[in-house]
């Protein structure tokens, strides 16, 4: 589901409070609906077509809003009872002090509204579903409908969701917009490309650098295990000759590829010939990201002790290549989450008179019927 791809259940108490930034409550009226029936009608008394939300010309309906909802509250529900025990009470607060009815309305509020930008950018750079996403929608319908027995069921499940079929294809129809926003984002020259040089920029507001090392293992790669001390003090011969080489040349870094070459037992080095562009978040060992964290471009550490075994390090000028490569997804998770943030979003009267415990407990005795 988009929510999952862009903000998960974890980070949504920050996110919530930049929501209500672009929510302009004295708007006029959205439009009513006059389907008067099903669950969302049953427990709210609002009818599920009515338009709740509005960002631009876009609007969500009440069964929109629903069922992101009732996800946030099932899955806080789920993992209340994981790690405390206790089932979701709405008049309870979070470990951080925000009550817990406050967290899920923002979070539904939230995800709606990332839905409803996402159709909005799509419609902007002329994205829709190509014939494939429409096979692939047709055939998971087809999947869900067997799975179920029949076409009546598969109606049935929706009903229990208090979801009309359209609503539910639209909020299937997320991920295949989402995926062909970020197909259009990475294609060089594209209305929403980002150049090389701002994808460095922002690489290096990340934290990213590019630094070489030169690798003498003092443990088997194989299996894991340490070598003897007698290898193991050869090792840290070699790289006290290394490092006396290095320091004694007038081109260090010329002779440092060249004995990183013909030295470095790194097992990644075939495919990082030029060293690695990484940040604190990289997964790097700490000994290698602090020594290189350390060190201004050009210059060559001492010799630097991991558990892998003993590490020479060059910082080298930022890749801005691979750095590009490597924040391109936060880049354009950067850019969508912008774009929610900055969106003016016009909510209905209605929105505010639900009973989330009243929705809640409606839907989750409609789920508990076989």
């Amino acid at each position: 589901m988009l929510k999952k791809r862009i903000l998960s259940l974890l980070v949504a108490v920050a996110a919530g409070a930049a929501l209500f930034l672009g929510v302009n409550l004295l708007s006029p009226s959205l439009p009513e609906g006059s389907i008067r029936e099903g669950l969302v009608y049953e427990s709210t008394g609002i009818c599920p077509d009515t338009a709740l939300l509005r960002i631009e010309d876009n609007d969500a309906s009440a069964d929109l809003y629903a069922f992101w909802l009732g996800s946030t509250c099932s899955q806080l529900d789920a993992m209340l009872q994981s790690y405390t025990g206790a089932a979701l009470d709405f008049s309870g607060t979070l470990p951080n002090g925000e009550s817990v009815l406050s967290f899920v309305k923002d979070d539904a509020l939230q995800a709606v509204k990332q839905q409803l930008v996402l159709e909005n950018l799509a419609k902007k750079y002329g994205i829709a579903l190509t014939e494939e996403d429409q096979q692939a929608l047709a055939q998971q319908r087809e999947q869900f409908v067997s799975g179920l027995g029949s076409e009546e069921a598969y109606l049935a499940e929706l009903d229990k969701l208090g979801l009309r079929e359209e609503t539910y294809d639209r909020i299937r129809s997320a991920d295949y917009l989402f995926t062909q926003l970020y197909r259009l984002f990475s294609t060089p020259g594209s209305a929403i490309a980002p150049t090389e040089d701002e994808l460095a920029a922002f690489a290096a507001e990340q934290g990213y650098i590019t630094a070489d090392h030169i690798l003498l293992m003092t443990m088997d790669p194989a299996s894991g295990t340490p070598l003897d001390e007698a290898a193991a003090a050869e090792k840290r011969a070699t790289a006290e000759r290394l490092l006396e080489a290095l320091r004694a040349s007038e081109d260090p870094a010329a002779l440092f590829a060249s004995l990183a070459d013909e030295y470095s037992e790194d097992t990644g080095r075939a495919s990082n010939p030029d060293g690695y562009t990484f940040n604190e978040d990289s997964g790097f060992i700490d000994e290698f990201t602090d020594a290189a964290n350390a060190l201004a471009e050009g210059e060559i550490s001492e010799i630097v002790e991991s558990t892998y075994g003993y590490h020479i390090l060059l910082r080298k000028p930022l890749d801005r290549q691979a750095a590009a490569q490597a924040v391109q997804p936060d880049y354009f998770n950067d850019f969508f989450q912008k774009a929610v943030d900055g969106a003016r979003v016009v909510t209905s009267d209605a929105l505010e008179q639900i009973d989330v415990p009243a929705f809640y407990e409606a839907l989750t005795a409609a789920q508990a019927v076989g």
